[in-house]
């Protein structure tokens, strides 16, 4: 999905994400001008504190796509 303003480029203002969703988020370095907005509702244990799975945990549970959870995890 890319957000931006140009629709010449497949570009979209805003989406909603499905919850149990992964998501990440690159910069496009395209220098351009707009705005965008994702919706999306994070897991929580509760108190409040986001749960996100360990990069281990990501590759066991997505092998297909561990090429993009190398490139963007730490």
């Amino acid at each position: 999905m890319r957000l931006g303003l140009d629709k010449s480029k497949d570009e979209v203002h805003g989406f909603y994400v499905d919850p149990g969703t992964f998501t990440v988020i690159e910069d496009s370095n395209d220098a351009g001008v707009g705005f965008s907005q994702i919706s999306i509702e994070i897991p929580n244990n509760g108190d409040g504190a986001i749960l996100v799975p360990k990069k281990d945990k990501l590759l066991q549970m997505l092998p297909e796509q561990k090429d993009i959870i190398e490139r963007f995890c730490i």
